[in-house]
């Protein structure tokens, strides 16, 4: 399987009728959101993607570093220009978050269809029975799991006027056909689609289906339905229910998490007693001894 991307291979396979409809692709950039402000601030119209084969100086959530080799992740940034209330910017984050769920669950889906017809009738399925696939989930409030560990990231900026939007870089990054060796200090946090799955994945198949389901969920924001969107976030949250411990600036709590409420803040049940906000911060889940 090739690892370069090709914008026509790109273009054929999305559904999208709104984003990617002009594409830029780069072989190497510092951070794809960075190059996307950029653009917006020039009036370039919402829809713009641009993608890298290798980020060497992007931007996780709270000021960390996401840099990825070449050839191996989907490092994507597109352009949005809202028109729901500022109040609700956080929700371009939740349906990010829950596009890649999506995508990589119907990715996951078609190619269990597939093996299961190759199998022969009566015969138990050997997907049952070796290599499970790994749950898909979403630890609050943007990470992308594979079996506990992180396989996505998404990071969302935006600039407003008066009060009102100028523009919203919508970015994301997803570990698609990492090795192992290539995760390095983070090999016990972190994954790849192909390390769980297997088999390499055709980045240009799983960029076009999240930008399909994200441009669902945005076309959704943008007609007022944050309460569809929400509950959809929350059913994929693994961490409700859950001990963790939350490391906020400077300070750390734990509890129970027992919700997440319609502004995104994350609901615990302290130790202590009491309830407790949080609206950024680490999530840690708390072990049983």
């Amino acid at each position: 399987m090739s690892n370069t991307y090709n914008v026509e291979v790109l273009q054929s396979a999305l559904t999208a009728t709104l984003l990617g409809g002009r594409i830029e692709i780069y072989p190497q950039v510092g951070s794809t959101n960075d190059l996307l402000r950029e653009a917006a601030r020039r009036g370039e119209p919402e829809g713009l993607v641009i993608i890298a084969d290798e980020q060497v100086a992007g931007r996780g959530r709270l000021g960390r570093v996401w840099t990825a080799p070449p050839g191996c992740c989907i490092l994507c940034s597109t352009l949005l220009r809202p028109r729901f209330s500022p109040q609700y910017a956080f929700y371009l984050t939740i349906a990010t978050s829950l596009a890649i769920y999506r995508a990589i669950t119907r990715l996951d889906q078609k190619a269990e269809g597939r093996r299961q017809k190759a199998e022969a009738p009566g015969q138990e399925p050997k997907s049952k029975i070796q290599n499970p696939k790994s749950k898909i989930a979403i630890k609050w409030p943007n990470d992308v799991l594979l079996g506990g560990r992180k396989v996505s990231g998404v990071l969302c900026e935006s600039e407003f006027t008066g009060g009102d939007w100028a523009f919203a870089v919508v970015g994301f990054g997803i570990n698609v056909n990492l090795r192992p060796d290539q995760l390095g200090d983070l090999r016990e946090a972190a994954t790849s689609l192909s390390i769980e799955w297997g088999h390499d994945v055709d980045r240009a198949v799983l960029l076009a289906q999240v930008l399909a389901e994200l441009e669902s969920l945005y076309f959704l924001l943008q007609s007022g339905q944050f309460s569809t969107v929400h509950t959809e976030w929350v059913a994929a949250l693994e961490t409700i229910g859950k001990r963790v411990t939350v490391h906020e600036v400077g300070s750390a709590v734990t509890g129970i998490a027992l919700r997440a409420d319609r502004d995104g803040a994350l609901i615990l049940r302290l130790d202590a007693g009491g309830e407790h906000r949080v609206l950024a911060g680490d999530v840690t889940p708390v072990h049983s001894p």
